[in-house]
């Protein structure tokens, strides 16, 4: 995990909006969410982290999650998932990009009710489980005395998924990466 500290965190209040999404699963019951024209204002909240992974908890035994896991020769193998071996390639597929669909944006806008300036950027492997990722940025906020509503900018919640193409772009000083880090 490589942090950033950046701008600052605002106080957001979602706790209804994800809290709908962990009971209901569905987007539109979640929130209206908000459009954040600028990628490098979607940051997502401690809160909004421990929120998707209720969702995981709740949803990926009962529906039956299955992922792949690449192998040691290069191959890949499918697997039965848990709460503790679901990673962003996985949860984008079975979360982020079904709740998104309908509006096709990233999954702060679903979630926030306006922009959200980070106060860290987080670089991290996409292949390392969401409740490891959880756990390494609370210990972050409780060895800096950060609360929940700290907002950190991480890819795979503040790129719109479904056209990474335009937060993601040849030249690197352009990209939402190179944004956030201005």
């Amino acid at each position: 995990l490589v942090l950033r500290g950046g701008g600052d965190a605002p106080a957001v209040d979602i706790s209804d909006a994800t809290s709908r999404l962990a009971v209901t699963g569905s987007p539109t019951a979640a929130a209206a969410g908000t459009t954040i024209p600028k990628t490098e204002e979607r940051a997502i909240t401690l809160r909004q982290l421990r929120a998707v992974y209720a969702e995981i908890e709740r949803r990926c035994v009962a529906e039956q999650w299955e992922g792949g896991f690449k192998l040691a020769d290069g191959s890949f193998e499918t697997r039965r998932l848990t709460p503790e071996t679901v990673n962003l390639y996985h949860l984008t597929e079975l979360l982020i990009k079904p709740a998104t669909a309908a509006r096709r944006c990233s999954y702060v806008e679903l979630v926030a009710r306006g922009p959200q300036r980070p106060k860290w950027f987080v670089s991290h492997w996409w292949g390392e489980p969401v409740a490891l990722f959880l756990r390494c940025l609370e210990q972050h906020a409780a060895d800096h005395r950060l609360d929940e509503t700290t907002a950190y900018w991480v890819c795979a919640y503040a790129n719109n998924q479904h056209d990474v193409g335009g937060d993601v772009t040849a030249d690197p000083s352009q990209s939402s990466f190179g944004h956030v880090l201005a």
